[in-house]
């Protein structure tokens, strides 16, 4: 996880892991039961990948929220300006990575891209 968000120090710890408790569950949710409860080695590494990228993703984005993140340093005709993307929901590209790499899995087609609501299967039950 601190390597796809090249993090390498112990500071953000407790924020990675209140970002794993929220997000992991809702992609359990997702997801359907027969791929969760598989133990298929190939499957599992996809799915824990596929979360991995979202908990990254969503780090990045709070991260990118921040102040000093976006602030660029004009010197003459030099420019240092952060790597980040234009989507400030999204600025890695990880979440949309990450809920790619979930879409053959999941009990719905629909992705609700930069929203924590989550569709229930039952027609209008919002959870």
């Amino acid at each position: 996880m601190k390597e796809k968000c090249g993090i390498s120090d112990a500071a953000y710890d407790s924020t990675i892991d209140a970002l794993i408790l929220e997000v992991v569950p809702v992609v359990e949710y997702r997801v359907r039961a027969e791929h969760v409860a598989s133990s298929e080695a190939g499957l599992v590494a996809t799915l824990a990948l596929a979360a991995t990228e979202l908990v990254a993703g969503e780090l990045l984005a709070q991260l990118s929220r921040g102040p000093g993140w976006s602030d660029r340093i004009r010197l003459g005709e030099l420019e240092l300006a952060p790597g980040i993307g234009r989507d400030l929901k999204d600025p890695s590209g990880l979440l949309a990575q990450g809920e790619a790499r979930l879409l053959p899995f999941l009990k719905e087609r629909g992705v609700y891209r930069g929203s924590s609501v989550v569709a229930s299967p039952i027609e209008g039950e919002v959870v």
